[in-house]
């Protein structure tokens, strides 16, 4: 599987003493963007990343996407109120669909809110990509 578990490397960041709040916020939205941009692609993407387009699969990846929730328990949290609302919004919906395979219809409307979610996190994905080109300012 080309992901780890989204949850537990947020959770090990956050555990760990020789990272700062940013560099855990940095981190971690960084590897929230990459399932974010998994959840936005299509089926056959899907499944490649994650090995299979089965039930289990989706699972998982609902699964990864949910540890967002915790970007918000960052200090350096630097998503508005309103970007902190649409990925909650997002996850709840994502959270309380039923786990069927990426081919499933079920999923058009998941890539479609992916994507647009991806939109309006645009700012906060390219301060995240400077952060890493230039390092901590």
């Amino acid at each position: 599987m080309l992901f780890r578990t989204f949850a537990v490397h947020i959770t090990l960041e956050l555990m760990s003493e020789s990272l700062s709040d940013r560099e855990s916020f940095e981190n971690s939205y960084y590897y929230f963007v990459k399932v974010l941009r998994v959840l936005a692609a299509p089926a056959d993407e899907q499944a490649k990343n994650y090995g299979s387009s089965d039930e289990g699969a989706a699972w998982e990846l609902k699964y990864d996407a949910s540890a967002g929730m915790y970007l918000f328990n960052i200090p350096s949290c630097s998503l508005s109120q309103l970007q902190r609302e649409k990925v909650t919004e997002f996850l709840t919906r994502l959270r309380a669909m039923t786990d069927v395979d990426f081919h499933d219809a079920a999923w058009i409307s998941v890539r479609k809110e992916a994507a647009e979610l991806l939109s309006l996190l645009t700012p906060v994905t390219r301060a995240n990509e400077a952060y890493f080109l230039l390092g901590e300012e």
